[in-house]
């Protein structure tokens, strides 16, 4: 008799860690030991929080507060509520500072192998390509393009084509299922977030996830190495609008559709990839806002997936564009006001805040350029 996949809430080291990337992916490997289990399940889809939160909402602050000045009242955070997936199952997963999650999320019967067959009967289109990045050492990564439509509606027009790598396996164990990772952003591309920490192997945070199972990362349609890529120029803030739009009609007037570049469509994606790739189910971690695209691979896919790790949630009900800035402006002003009021930062740091508003100012009426270790400005 087969055991049941368990549920375990997963806490983050206490020791310091190197990087907040370091610190999820710890957390995730803890979580992932423990996916090799059989999968013989109701498709419960129960999820359980540890400890974290989501980009969109400062820690000690409030998703509604304003920033000083502006005359907001504040508000209370944003709970994450309930997530409902096509198997009718709900999943309460509790408030909006979530961390690292383990949840069951897949069909009853066999979990299937951890090793790619081929492509399952019409599954879409998957062609080999070079890798755009140098393998570890001793270790074999091979990656392709798989095309999908545009808009899933219009299956015969526009095809975008999306990035997928895999790593495969250092010592692969029969029945361990490979594991997908989710990248941030959004519009972050997970080959790149990946790769470049190939140099540093053995030390890097997603080559252990390697040892016994596949890890299979891609670039979000849209981004990296994806095409078509959705490449915008940055802008001042007092520019963005008009940027946004002059970028928006030229990427129309290449025939691109913007719309279909969202959480939905890189959900579909998911599942698309999965059948191209021939796994049967997998396991999945996202981070960041890659969380909230797992969510809905969950509604959408429940099939596809064995389990998932969601690390800083951030769910369907949160509005990052409109939360993110109260909420930085709120960490802010709690930092400078705790400085003001202990007697040593004040000492090293006095008038803080002034300081703060006149460089500021100073660096808006004369940016300083700088050079970014890639070399871009």
């Amino acid at each position: 008799m087969k055991q049941p996949c368990p549920l375990f809430t997963v806490q983050r080291p206490a020791a310091a860690l190197k990087g907040q990337m370091r610190q999820r992916l710890v957390a995730a490997m803890l979580a992932v030991a423990f996916l090799g289990c059989t999968a013989e399940m109701q498709p419960s889809h129960a999820v359980h929080v540890a400890q974290g939160g989501h980009s969109g909402t400062a820690s000690g602050g409030r998703a509604g507060s304003a920033p000083r000045g502006t005359g907001g009242s504040g508000g209370t955070p944003n709970p994450m509520g309930t997530v409902t997936s096509d198997a009718s199952a709900a999943a309460d997963v509790g408030s909006s500072d979530a961390g690292a999650v383990l949840a069951d999320a897949g069909n009853p019967g066999d979990a299937g192998g951890g090793k790619p067959d081929g492509s399952s009967p019409g599954a879409p289109a998957y062609s080999a390509m070079p890798c755009p990045f140098a393998p570890p050492i001793a270790r074999r990564v091979t990656c392709g393009m798989v095309t999908v439509p545009e808009n899933r509606a219009a299956p015969t027009g526009k095809q975008v084509k999306v990035a997928v790598a895999v790593l495969h396996a250092k010592t692969p164990k029969a029945g361990v299922l490979p594991l997908l990772y989710v990248d941030g952003g959004p519009g972050e591309a997970g080959l790149r977030t990946v790769s470049r920490e190939f140099p540093d192997a053995p030390r890097g945070d997603f080559l252990p996830l390697a040892e016994q199972r596949d890890l299979v990362f891609f670039d979000p349609r849209g981004t990296g190495t994806s095409t078509p890529a959705l490449h915008c120029e940055p802008a001042r803030s007092d520019e963005r609008g008009a940027t946004e739009k002059a970028c928006l009609a030229r990427l129309a007037s290449a025939g691109v559709d913007p719309t279909r570049y969202g959480t939905i469509d890189s959900a579909d994606d998911i599942d698309d990839l999965r059948k191209a790739l021939g796994y049967q189910q997998w396991d999945v971690l996202g981070a960041s806002y890659g969380t909230r695209v797992v969510l809905e691979l969950l509604r959408r896919h429940p099939a596809g997936v064995h389990a998932a790790v969601v690390d800083s949630v951030l769910p369907p009900e949160v509005d990052l564009l409109a939360e993110t800035g109260p909420s930085v402006y709120r960490a802010l002003d709690l930092a400078l006001d705790r400085c003001a009021a202990e007697p040593a930062c004040n000492r090293a740091y006095p008038r803080l805040e002034a300081t703060l508003t006149k460089l500021l100012a100073d660096l808006r009426a004369k940016p300083a350029p700088v050079r970014l270790p890639d070399g871009t400005r």
